[in-house]
């Protein structure tokens, strides 16, 4: 290896490179598919939910199945949420749990400092004490031991700090955690106003629409964990028989009878969760596995190129391999040689790349869980345990095989004789066959990387181009709440209008509103249409409360009709703006401005509005091919009880971010020195993170891929133009011109590699089909994308070959011809 410093860096480098990149991928895919819970016997957990509709259940319905069920050991129900820790100027959100008392001691979790959440802490009334994190812990408290018996202020309200969580612990979703985990009951204290376990029938999850995509504010999910001998099967069983009463329990008396045709198809199941819920296991499974096979791929071009340059290494010591055997050396002794020499690159290469995994595993990790997909923060956990060394360890011994095994084969084949021959002794002719073989396999390993980076990029550029209805570059989001204190409804609702007026008067701002979301959680339809002849229909629709400029702010056209002004307030007739598919679902074939339709609120009381607007549709679900929710827009100052505190504020501006933000917090300060701002930059593409993260990994691994594919078409050029050095020789001698060698030399090299072009295309087009599910806009066998990658490959292939064509013009030819 200190022989040839170029070889063993270039082998090491690229080796480093393939294996880092596939256990940092491998790592992700563990931490998100593969791995366990980090609890005490994650294989007799199960998560108990709806056939119907989802995992999301009610709080009555989890008070029914916890008394009737006879099959789990213990039950636990948490809600993921936010609060916010508050100080003059400053708003700060942290994500949260509400928790049931026997959230821990189901799960079996101890905390490493005081004591977790008991069955006494919730209930009705109870004090209110937290559990935080160990990250919490370490970040505010420094990890000091007189943590316990703090109190810590969430939305206001006081909580005593009775534990904190071991480090590992992350909750029961993969890809998420918590700061803090307060009693469920105490949500009925911090959430008295609009109180989830208040309301009977609050179990039903519509999407909400505010600047993007928002999470549903009461989300509750039940788990448990089976008796001994109890196995899933017999549970499911018993969620069937229970499953009648419990459905009943979340409905209120006054229910329609849409959800009660609904409720008598629903069932109740309990699902194996092992490894625990994910959203972000949803979002990012299948692309983790594309880019687990990615990296697969990349490894194994990394082991031909290197087994093509160990190959060009023993054909150099021919001379001495021939004299160990000429001297008694076993063939089978230089075949472990060449063994020993690749299993010694590749542990090197294998450290390597475990640096580089470990790092890279974070960054990715990083890139998935920057999206804001659900109210926790957004985590994964990476332990640097056996797990993580063992796919290296198995990458490692399967390198070493491939590099070596191939040229120890055939080096072990040499005749002895060749220690005796005194000038230039071969291995291989011109046309090695074997080496052509490797080169093909790369570059069509190579060109079905490609193709499928091309296509998520394809992808994303499609979705990136598609008109979500609104613009958010250039706005600001602002969130306000009061750090101390609980002001009266009248005082609430003045700050927030004399806040909208301060931000509006802000230098640099252009336009500012106020909105909120207001929308039922139950299925129940919010929304009676009559249409001309009699005919009543129901429909459900998000609410958004907006006060005037909200469209102007969002860049939202207004189609027909009026905006919102200041005589849309509480005394005046309720009106409302809906959006075209609303427009078209209410009053088909008809124009809607004028006429009126029933809003349904929580408590069932119905009132009339007026439509004097139109206004186009707003893309606000995940996937853009998903078709536009009706939703329909009331003024602000005409929601109905609870009302909320203040909403968040849409700011678009000019000039200096920084400058704005000061201004921003100056103007709160003149209204109220209590009141604390939250900033959010946001460009309302955030829905395609997924999308935008994919098709950054694939590029780079495509990238690699194309890298590792020209150095194996430099290197097996090279080594055949230097066993070729007597040929060119002759032929300069006798009147070839130096393009003829180019010609030849070049061309022997674009056969292989259009041959490999060819077969990757094969085999792109076969692997794209797997990933259809992830494309949007473009088809499995794009054109573009196989042109682009075809002449990409053919442009940097050829390249590589041309550079060692070219140093073989510079070959003398009587140095050539005495060369034997």
């Amino acid at each position: 290896m200190r022989k040839s410093p170029g070889f063993t860096a270039a082998a090491v480098l690229s080796l480093g490179l393939g294996i880092g990149a596939t256990t940092a991928i491998f790592s992700v895919l563990d931490a998100l598919i593969l791995r366990p819970l980090p609890v005490a016997d994650p294989q007799r957990l199960v998560l108990v939910n709806r056939g119907v509709g989802g995992t999301v259940l009610s709080y009555n319905m989890w008070k029914q199945i916890r008394q009737q069920q006879d099959v789990f050991s213990g039950m636990f129900a948490y809600m993921p949420t936010e609060f916010d820790l508050v100080t003059p100027g400053e708003k700060r959100s942290i994500p949260a749990l509400y928790a049931s008392g026997d959230y821990f001691s189901t799960l079996g979790v101890s905390a490493v400092r005081g004591r977790t959440l008991l069955p006494s802490d919730d209930v009705r009334g109870g004090s209110l004490v937290c559990v935080i994190s160990y990250g919490l812990w370490e970040r505010q408290y420094a990890k000091s031991p007189s943590v316990i018996g703090k109190t810590l202020s969430l939305n206001g309200q006081q909580f005593e700090v009775v534990g904190v969580t071991p480090p590992s612990f992350f909750g029961f979703d993969v890809g998420e955690t918590f700061d803090v985990i307060v009693p469920l009951e105490s949500e009925r204290i911090v959430d008295a106003k609009q109180s989830g376990i208040n309301a009977r029938s609050y179990w039903w999850m519509l999407p909400r629409f505010g600047s993007v995509l928002d999470t549903d504010k009461w989300s509750l999910f039940i788990g448990a964990r089976l008796k001994p001998g109890i196995d899933y099967e017999r549970a499911n069983a018993q969620m069937g028989v229970l499953a009648p009463a419990v459905i009943q329990a979340g409905l209120s008396p006054g229910t329609d009878e849409k959800l009660r045709q609904y409720a008598r198809h629903a069932y109740l199941r309990a699902t194996p969760m092992p490894n625990g819920m994910s959203t972000t296991r949803e979002l990012y499974g299948q692309a983790m596995e594309l880019m687990i096979f990615m990296a697969g791929t990349i490894l194994i071009i990394t082991c031909a190129n290197l087994a093509n340059l160990m190959h060009a290494r023993l054909a150099a010591r021919q001379r001495e391999l021939a004299t160990r055997l000429a001297l008694g050396a076993s063939r089978w002794r230089l075949v472990r040689q060449a063994l020993t020499e690749s299993m010694a690159l590749s542990i090197i290469g294998a450290a390597l790349g475990l640096v580089i995994a470990h790092w890279g595993g974070k960054l990715l990790a990083f890139a998935i869980c920057t999206s804001d997909a659900g109210p926790n923060g957004q985590y994964l956990y990476l332990p640097f345990d056996a797990r993580f060394f063992w796919f290296p360890a198995m990458a490692t011994i399967l390198s070493a095989l491939l590099i070596g095994m191939g040229p120890g084969l055939r080096t072990a084949q040499m005749a002895p004789y060749l220690a005796m021959k005194g000038g230039r002794a071969s291995l291989a002719t011109s046309r090695d066959t074997s080496r052509a073989l490797l080169v093909v396999a790369q570059v069509a390993l190579s060109m079905t990387v490609l193709v499928g980076a091309g296509l998520l990029v394809r992808t994303l550029q499609k979705l990136l181009a598609q008109d979500l209805g609104y613009d958010l570059k250039g706005v600001l989001t602002v969130e306000a709440s009061l750090a101390v204190g609980d002001e009266s409804p009248e005082r609430q609702a003045f700050i927030a209008r004399e806040l909208l007026a301060k931000f509006r008067s802000v230098p640099g701002v252009v336009a500012a509103a106020r909105y909120a979301n207001t929308h039922s959680n139950s299925i129940k339809s919010n929304v009676i249409v009559q249409r001309p002849g009699g005919v009543e229909d129901h429909v459900t629709c998000v609410f958004v409360l907006a006060s005037s400029d909200y469209f102007q702010t969002l860049h939202v056209p207004l189609f027909a009709g009026r905006d919102f002004t200041e005589e849309d307030h509480s005394g005046s007739t309720g009106v409302a703006i809906i959006s075209e598919t609303a427009a078209r679902r209410f009053f088909p074939e008809i124009n809607p401005l004028g006429l009126t339709f029933q809003q349904v609120d929580e408590t069932g009381q119905q009132s009339k509005v007026k439509v004097v607007g139109i206004v186009k549709d707003v893309k606000e679900l995940v996937r853009s091919s998903d078709q536009p929710f009706p939703i329909v827009y009331r003024p602000i100052a005409q929601c109905s009880s609870p009302c909320p505190r203040f909403g968040t504020y849409q700011v678009r501006f000019m000039g200096p971010l920084s400058d704005i933000k000061a201004r921003a917090k100056d103007a709160a300060r003149s209204i109220d020195p209590g009141l604390a701002l939250e900033f959010s930059l946001m460009s309302g593409t955030e829905m395609y993170d997924r999308e935008r993260t994919s098709a950054r990994l694939a590029t780079s691994l495509g990238l690699l891929a194309l890298m590792l594919a020209a150095i194996g078409v430099y290197g097996v050029t090279s080594y055949a133009t230097a066993q070729r050095t007597n040929e060119i020789g002759l032929r300069m001698a006798l009147g070839a011109q130096p393009r003829d060698v180019l010609r030849l030399i070049v061309g022997e090299s674009l056969r292989v590699i259009f041959v490999g072009i060819a077969f990757g295309a094969l085999g792109a087009f076969g692997a794209s089909r797997l990933i259809q599910e992830m494309l949007f806009g473009v088809t499995p066998a794009d054109p573009l994308t196989f042109t682009f990658a075809a002449w990409l490959m053919v442009t940097v292939a050829a390249a590589a070959a041309l550079f060692p064509a070219y140093r073989a013009l510079k070959t003398d030819p009587m140095i050539a011809l005495r060369a034997e």
